[in-house]
């Protein structure tokens, strides 16, 4: 299945993503304790962004590619790029240790010198689920460029051996979460609009079969 991609990042103003859960909280026990807990599955991402449309064909590409969204039943690729988040010095990154499905901590190699840090980010293209986003959590070298990293959210997939961590073009499988918001208002002059437009990571598979 072939996805668009979110063609607007030039016109960001400013962008971010969160990992949202969905904890469940409890009552308040004798003891004066409070229990929550997770159903969500390690969380699904969120992300909020405001742009800029400064010209009539720049309003209406974003209103075509709106509308193409279906009001949030088709995903997209959302780019979810931030200069402070990719790791300095590094030239490639990939799995060293075959990794299963919702593992949370991965084995990888890293190559061209330079460190990983928790907040770093990367995305793993998946054959069934498409690009994904993740965030490390904690990192820790070993020998010969190996490293241990514990990320989040759980992989949604599988992977080799190999598999490559992107980290210049992180982005991840979305949904528009705000379709009727993000539309442009067309009032018969030329001005610049600024426009708020929400996504939600997509927790379907897009490729093959489930």
């Amino acid at each position: 299945m072939a996805l668009e991609v979110w063609s607007f990042v030039a016109q960001r103003k400013r962008h971010g993503a969160t990992l949202v859960g969905a904890a469940v909280i409890g009552g308040r026990s004798k003891s004066g304790v409070i229990a929550t807990a997770n159903f969500s599955g390690g969380g699904f991402w969120t992300a909020r962004e405001e742009c800029s449309l400064r010209s009539d064909a720049v309003q209406l590409d974003w209103n075509g590619f709106i509308d193409g969204c279906d009001g949030g039943s088709t995903p997209v690729i959302v780019p979810l790029k931030k200069r402070i988040t990719t790791p300095e010095g590094v030239s490639a990154i990939a799995l060293s240790a075959n990794a299963v499905a919702r593992a949370t901590v991965l084995s990888v190699l890293v190559t061209g010198g330079g460190a990983l840090t928790r907040g770093h980010v990367f995305t793993i293209d998946h054959p069934g689920w498409g690009p994904r986003f993740y965030r490390i959590r904690s990192a820790t070298a070993q020998a010969g460029g190996v490293w241990s990293i514990s990320v989040r959210p759980p992989l949604r997939e599988a992977a080799a051996s190999g598999t490559a961590l992107d980290i210049e073009n992180p982005r991840c499988v979305m949904v528009l979460a705000n379709p009727e918001a993000a539309t442009v208002d067309e009032d018969g002059e030329t001005v610049i609009q600024n426009k708020t437009v929400e996504w939600r990571e997509h927790m379907e598979r897009v490729n093959g079969a489930v």
